[in-house]
């Protein structure tokens, strides 16, 4: 396993094993496999993209998920908020390095949330609390779509769905009314950012929280904006071109991915 882990750091090789990989999956139609990544074991689903480079290359935002862990328990956190949470890698990571720590997993997709339910049973673990949700401004029900049908990463307006799910949605201000507590929370919700900040007003302005959100160029300037009419500031330096950023309210030192 270690020496297909070097060669899938070689674009040509990497192609060879992504290729074979989904042509096997296409003929058998053995796509469910579980893996065990740093003392977790994982259920995947080998149509899905994030599944594939998780089970050929060991590895999945490995950087953030280690620094979320690090902070999280050197800074004792109340909560871990993982918004847009798949099926649930962070989550999963962070209850296994942080057993104190009270997690709350969303996502809008049924599939994603039975997936993450199923290895928090197989896992033991008591510290993740997973509801099918999306997270916005408001609650009520939302669409969401899909282009690829294998995909687990689904997007509110998406165009050209190939498949459609309807999912309930309401906001973290509706959801939780925490008071000083400290709260890490991670938004990658597919450019649904501002409708998930614009419904977390309270949330962020009575408790000391620290926001890992991925965005995209053209959002920069509002999101950023949000942040810091409340008073927080940016806290990552990205080592190279990166779509997460850090934001803390309370937090000051640099954060270096």
């Amino acid at each position: 396993m270690k020496i297909i882990n070097k060669l899938m750091k070689v674009n040509f090789f990497r192609r060879i094993f992504t290729s074979i990989l989904k042509k096997y999956v296409s003929l058998t139609n053995n796509y469910k496999v579980k893996i065990k990544y740093n003392n977790v074991l994982f259920n995947l689903d080998l149509r899905e993209q994030i599944d594939r480079r998780l089970y050929l290359h060991g590895t999945y935002e490995e950087n953030l998920i280690k620094t979320a862990n690090k902070i999280i328990k050197e800074n004792k956190f109340d909560y871990f908020l993982d918004i847009g949470a798949c099926w649930g890698i962070y989550s999963l990571m962070i209850a296994s390095k942080n057993k104190k720590v009270k997690i709350y997993a969303f996502d809008p997709i049924r599939s994603n949330i039975d997936r993450l339910n199923e290895s928090v049973k197989e896992n033991n673990f008591s510290n993740i609390d997973s509801h099918r949700l999306a997270i916005g401004k408001q609650k009520g029900k939302i669409k969401l779509g899909v282009s690829d049908v294998h995909s687990s990463v689904y997007r509110i307006n998406n165009k050209n769905s190939k498949k459609i799910e309807i999912s309930p949605i309401n906001s973290l201000d509706n959801l939780f009314k925490f008071k000083d507590k400290k709260i890490f929370i991670k938004i990658d919700v597919e450019d649904y950012e501002i409708p998930v900040l614009e419904g977390a007003r309270k949330l962020l302005q009575n408790n000391k929280c620290l926001v890992q959100i991925e965005y995209l160029e053209e959002q920069k300037k509002v999101i950023n904006n949000h942040f810091l009419k409340f008073g927080y500031k940016i806290i990552s330096i990205p080592k190279t071109e990166f779509w997460d950023v850090y934001f803390s309210n309370f937090f000051n030192k640099k954060v270096y991915l």
